[in-house]
């Protein structure tokens, strides 16, 4: 099949190339003609014409919105002129007797017949084809190329027969011709409708050109067209446009796109089937159409309606059915002006403070628009406010100023003044909070600087006062908890202290310590504990001292009487091991015992610390009724009087333990003036002394009087010196001292066993009882008793005050274990010398250490105790031997 087209190209020149490409892929190139692609230069153009619209079958005329209004240079519209192209070409088609196909491109109407020229107003009467541009462009070339095809089929099937015809003569007809009836097979005579023997019909009219035919024909003898099967597609045609009108003729428009969506795919199974069926395209495309009108008449009713959020949607559905919809554009454009109207209107309000009204009208533009995300935000914080201010305003404001919450008065006007909220008293509330405020900074500045100075009561009293100016001041509030506790604590220490409790009192004062608490009495106290726990502690190390010693004299002399009984009476060897071990714990118990009897004052209050320590109190009462004849015991009453004494200063001064007693017995102190000439003769100031208790956590006390110190605090002079302090220094000393050398007894008494009986049994123990008759190698091995002596002492030393210096020791051990093997080589008897002397060596730089002295001096204090010592032993030994 061949095609023409037929176009201006002032008007149509793109649209007719773009369905050139088209048609070309469907029906090739060379069977359709264009002026531009088909003329030759030196053809005459009016005969290429003639001759190309004679040999074409249709005729395409593409009529655009110039196609009519176009003129040329004198001012003449084009088409009427007698020598225009186009008129020409359609003039040739209707010579030739050629099928003409009007398209309508750019969405124009038919032009009305009177407006064309007379030689072709019989172009408007054939059936137009749309051509659409945008997204319908497919569809309407796909509706056109469908047509062709169908054309196409036609005019082939028409020629085939027309070729049969042509070489198959017709028969001549008999003068009596019948026709078989196509049902029952009977002949009939030709001129009869129906058959005489069964009533069926002999003849039906060719739908497609009105031959009348006979029914046992398949093809119709005059156009050639297939009558079974254009039969089922007029039925196929007919029952989709009832379906058709049946829906178009539904009013709501919601109920026709729901019949749509049903007939639709039913429609489109139908083209599929008959694709070459021009009626069933252009009942899909009149079905799309009717969709879009429908989907514009609901958004219309939407919107109508007021429901903004729906016809937008609806708008957006039809805007992508047909992208160049005018209408759905400009609709869109309102329903966002609307929108962004009315949300800066409810903006306008919160700006205003109105917030009741603000709320109601997001409320109301949510109904309208139920998806838009900032109205929903800005509603629910309105809505938090607008809650928040009613709960203020005026009611929630007054109750916060009868309750003086001034802190938060002042924050929520504040917060409404933000918000643009009118309140009546605004200024005279905020004015009145502010004053209050300011007052109250100040009584709590002062109440930090009496929490600097120590005055807990002044505290809790300036914290008071701030409380009754603002009751929310949360750092008020939490200063008057804090020095309650800290009052509490202090009155449970000074109870304690006078009841004697000196361990629990100080632990408290540890705990105090920690928690940094700053109070007047507590120095004295503190200083009164500690006195009192040095005391103790050094009676103590007393006691313990003097079992060491006895042990060890104990032990001498049951060798000494062992030694004499043996040889006079020959004692078997069980009384001989019994008495080597009775004696020496007799005689350690028998001293610890009459010293610890020769001290009264401290009897009560060893027994005191142990049972307290042990919180033992029952077990404590008992004891303490055995020693209430020489007790100073104060009665509960008075400490529970002396405990709630309202002024700190009495509290403290009428404390029996800030009068430290005065011991007696071998652990007796001299006082704090024996205790300031003993450190100037060393040459130790009583600032460098560091007692047990400041390694617990206390502060060193100054005792040189400055301000600030402790002396101070007791209520002394500047100048003058606290005793408790110089008495806590001397009980210092005394206790260091005490401590080197119950240490130096128990690891001498330790290492001399170890030196003498470990060695022994662990000798016989690896290797066999005859290596214990090896003296040489015993004695050889006992000089590490000298070095076990100098790790020990090196290790406590460094432990209570880690010193490079104290370092000498160990030096001193290992030189002097060294000279002791040399000597158990070369010299075996002389090795206890040897030993000896090692022994002395570093006891004599164990004390020049601790002391802090020369070492000429400390060996000149050794010589006199080893004079004294032997001295006092002889007039022991000597009645005894």
């Amino acid at each position: 099949m061949k095609l023409f087209f037929n176009y201006r190209r002032e008007d149509t020149e793109d649209l007719a190339g773009r369905l050139h490409d088209r048609l070309c892929s469907e029906f090739g190139a060379e069977n359709i003609f264009t002026d531009v692609a088909s003329l030759r230069g030196g053809d005459e153009w009016k005969a290429v014409l003639e001759k190309s619209v004679q040999a074409s079958d249709v005729v395409l005329a593409l009529m655009g919105r110039q196609w009519l209004t176009c003129v040329n240079k004198s001012g003449e519209p084009r088409l009427f002129a007698e020598d225009d192209i186009v008129r020409f070409e359609l003039e040739a088609a209707r010579r030739h007797g050629r099928l003409v196909i009007p398209l309508l491109a750019q969405d124009i109407k038919e032009p009305e017949k009177h407006k064309l020229p007379p030689s072709i107003q019989w172009l408007m009467d054939y059936q137009a084809i749309p051509i659409r541009s945008g997204g319908f462009f497919r569809d309407d070339v796909a509706r056109l190329v469908g047509e062709l095809k169908r054309i196409g089929e036609r005019l082939r099937i028409k020629a085939e027969f027309q070729a049969q015809a042509a070489a198959t003569p017709p028969p001549q007809p008999a003068a009596n011709s019948t026709v078989r009836c196509s049902v029952c097979t009977a002949e009939c005579d030709k001129g009869s409708q129906c058959c005489h023997s069964c009533g069926a019909a002999l003849w039906n009219d060719c739908p497609g050109c009105g031959t009348r035919v006979q029914r046992a024909l398949a093809y119709c003898t005059s156009c050639g067209t297939h009558l079974a099967r254009l039969r089922e597609l007029n039925e196929v045609t007919e029952r989709t446009g009832r379906s058709l009108v049946l829906v178009a003729a539904i009013s709501d428009p919601t109920e026709r796109l729901a019949a749509i969506a049903v007939l639709g795919p039913e429609l489109e199974a139908t083209v599929q089937a008959y694709a070459d069926h021009p009626p069933l395209l252009e009942m899909r495309i009149r079905l799309r159409e009717l969709s879009r009108d429908s989907q514009r008449d609901r958004a219309d009713r939407a919107f109508q309606s007021g429901q903004l959020a729906l016809a937008e949607q609806y708008y957006r559905e039809l805007r992508q059915l047909d992208p160049l919809s005018v209408v759905a554009a400009e609709r869109l454009q309102e329903i966002e002006s609307r929108r962004t109207s009315a949300f800066a209107r409810c903006r306008e309000l919160v700006g205003r403070g109105s917030y009741k009204r603000a709320v109601e009208e997001l409320q109301q533009l949510l109904q309208v628009f139920p998806g838009h995300a900032e109205a929903a935000s800005e509603l629910q914080r309105c809505s938090g406010i607008a809650a928040r201010i009613q709960t203020l305003v005026p009611d929630g404001l007054r109750e916060l100023r009868r309750q003086r919450k001034y802190l938060q008065l002042e924050r929520e006007l504040i917060w409404l003044r933000d918000q643009r909220v009118p309140i009546r008293n605004f200024d005279e509330w905020l004015t009145e909070a502010r004053e209050r405020i300011q007052k109250a900074n100040s009584l709590f500045q002062n109440a930090e600087s009496e929490v600097r100075s120590g005055r807990l009561r002044q505290v809790q009293k300036l914290a008071d006062e701030v409380l009754q100016e603002v009751a929310d001041f949360t750092a008020a509030q939490d200063l008057l908890k804090s020095a309650g506790s800290a009052e509490t604590t202090v009155r449970q220490l000074n109870l304690l202290v006078q009841r004697k409790h000196f361990c629990k009192a100080y632990q408290l004062v540890l705990q105090l310590e920690r928690q940094g608490v700053l109070d007047s009495r507590l120095p004295k106290l503190a200083a009164a504990t500690r006195v009192e726990i040095t005391a103790l502690d050094s009676a103590l190390r007393t006691l313990l001292m003097l079992a060491v010693v006895g042990f060890v004299a104990g032990k001498f002399l049951s060798e000494l009487l062992l030694s004499t009984v043996g040889k006079t009476s020959g004692g078997s060897s069980e009384e001989v091991a019994f008495l080597s071990s009775v004696v020496p714990w007799g005689v350690s118990m028998l001293l610890t015992g009459v010293v610890f009897l020769a001290t009264p004052l401290r009897q009560e209050k060893l027994i005191r610390l142990v049972l307290d320590w042990l919180r033992m109190r029952l077990l404590w009462q008992a004891l303490l009724s055995l020693f209430r004849w020489r007790s100073r015991r104060i009665p509960e009453d008075q400490a529970e009087a002396a405990a709630a004494d309202p002024e700190p200063e009495k509290s403290a001064a009428v404390s029996p333990a800030a009068v430290p007693p005065v011991a007696t017995g071998t652990a007796g102190a001299t006082g704090a003036t024996g205790a300031a000439q003993s450190t100037s003769a060393t040459g130790v100031k009583p600032n460098d002394v560091q007692g047990r208790a400041a390694a617990d956590g206390f502060r060193r006390p100054d005792v040189s009087g400055g301000a600030g110190s402790a002396g101070s605090m007791a209520g002394n002079s500047q100048n003058a010196v606290d005793p408790v302090l110089l008495r806590s220094v001397d009980l210092n000393r005394q206790a260091a001292l005490l401590e080197l050398l119950t240490v130096i007894a128990a690891v001498f008494c330790v290492a001399n066993s170890l030196g003498a009986d470990f060695w022994d049994w662990l000798l016989r123990l690896k290797f066999d009882d005859s290596l214990a008759d090896d003296s040489r190698s015993i004695v050889i091995l006992r000089p590490l008793k000298s070095l076990i002596l100098a790790s020990v002492l090196w290790f406590s030393m460094s432990a209570a005050e880690p010193q490079q210096s104290w370092r000498r020791i160990l030096k001193v051990g290992a030189l002097g274990t060294l000279c002791e093997f040399i000597v158990a080589i070369l010299f075996p008897s002389m090795t206890w010398v040897m030993g000896s002397l090692t022994l002395v060596a570093l006891l004599v730089v164990t004390a020049a250490q601790m002391f802090e002295i020369p070492v000429r001096r400390a060996v000149f204090g050794m010589l006199l105790a080893v004079v004294g010592g032997l001295l006092s032993m002889s007039t022991v030994a000597i009645p005894l031997l």
